[in-house]
């Protein structure tokens, strides 16, 4: 059996960033990826994500900040744009709750009234707003193209990439764990189970079992009414509550990518091997209506559609800790992607044992929202 220093499983946004955060810290490292890097299956497949500082803890905005300075490191280690600078632009009961936590963490922002808002960013329609808020590092993640480019960089810091490698056998020991996929078996002290909405499978096949749910979701994509039309910045629209939305988010087209716009909220419990699904007509109509009401500048009707997974918790946070030889990595809950840079480098320290500076209760296994089991006692 081979030896290694680590093993990472799924090669979405977060197990590339930590396959290649461990290979550049010299870990000798197999990347296993069940189909292919940049398949449609999972959650971290299409052309662009949001960036964004505003979250409504604290907590989020700290970690927004540094994982802003991880994706200016991946751009410059990979010689590419791959985040865009757009400004963001949140609404509602829950735009007030972000910009006290940004307020709290010293984070530059702005309260525009929504007349003023409107005239700065011309094609945007804010009626029956009283005010909205504006934070000037909001962007736009070229997704795709991130992934790539850290399965690329992975690659060159002597990371083995194994594709269309499904695992489908774990053993632990008191040396570490064993991971078998197809033939090959590899054993190391560490295994980061970085596999989106397949990661509750897996960890309960590892004594792990946590509240995690694959659910559908759903994104459309819109055209401007008339060339040369400015690109507004990102905007949410919401209000209080885990899963509430008075409207949705748009991620505005750049780099050759379309206008996106979604709910920003799960909708049905799903399996990720039944992917991709079918587009909820409703859905659509839905993000259409709302975008004819905020983008008077854009066609109301839909180009395309199409759809992935969200993988939620209870509390709609991360799941970042090690449990023995494993570490658990969910970056989940639909806003997972803007972190991924920086939450290779949380994974990869985690592996080697290190001190990944987290709020490790908020983010760990054993925390309350988690305690539910996923499946009935064996």
């Amino acid at each position: 059996m081979r030896r290694l220093d680590a093993i990472v499983v799924g090669a979405g946004v977060t197990g590339s960033a930590t396959a290649r955060a461990l290979g550049e810290r010299g870990a000798e490292t197999v990347l296993f990826e069940q189909y292919v890097v940049g398949h449609r299956r999972g959650s971290s497949h299409g052309a662009t994500r949001m960036f964004r500082l505003a979250y409504p803890e604290p907590d989020h905005v700290r970690l927004a900040r540094r994982a802003l300075e991880s994706w200016r490191g991946l751009e410059s280690a990979a010689g590419e744009e791959l985040l865009v600078t757009t400004g963001g632009l949140y609404t509602g009961g829950w735009a007030e709750v972000c910009g006290a936590a940004l307020a709290t963490c010293g984070v530059s922002r702005e309260w525009l009234p929504a007349a003023e808002a409107e005239e700065r960013f011309p094609g945007v329609a804010l009626d029956g707003l009283e005010r909205v808020l504006f934070q000037a590092d909001g962007g736009v993640c070229l997704a795709d193209r991130a992934v790539a480019a850290q399965v690329r960089l992975a690659r060159a810091a002597g990371v083995e990439v194994r594709e269309a490698a499904e695992v489908t056998r774990f053993a632990i020991d008191d040396r570490g764990i064993a991971v078998t996929s197809g033939e090959e078996t590899v054993h190391a002290p560490v295994a980061v189970i970085a596999a989106g909405p397949w990661a509750g499978d897996l960890l309960f096949e590892l004594g792990i079992d946590l509240a995690l749910r694959p659910a559908f979701a759903q994104v459309t994509y819109f055209d401007p009414r008339a060339p040369g039309t400015p690109m507004p910045p990102c905007l949410v629209e919401a209000e209080l509550g885990p899963g509430v939305a008075a409207g949705g988010y748009w991620v505005p087209g750049v780099a050759g990518a379309r206008l996106k716009a979604g709910l920003g909220t799960p909708g049905r419990a799903v399996h990720p091997s039944l992917a991709p699904f079918d587009v909820d007509p409703e859905r659509e109509a839905l993000d259409a209506a709302w975008i004819a009401r905020r983008l008077p500048a854009f066609e109301p009707a839909p180009v395309e559609s199409e759809t992935c997974v969200y993988t939620m918790t209870p509390d709609e946070d991360f799941v970042l800790e090690r449990v023995g030889p494993v570490v658990v990595a969910s970056a989940c809950s639909g806003h997972g992607f803007s972190f991924g840079p920086l939450l290779g480098e949380i994974l990869a320290a985690l592996a080697a044992g290190d001190d990944p500076a987290i709020p490790a209760e908020r983010f760990s296994t054993r925390r309350p929202a988690l305690a539910a089991s996923r499946r009935p006692a064996r």
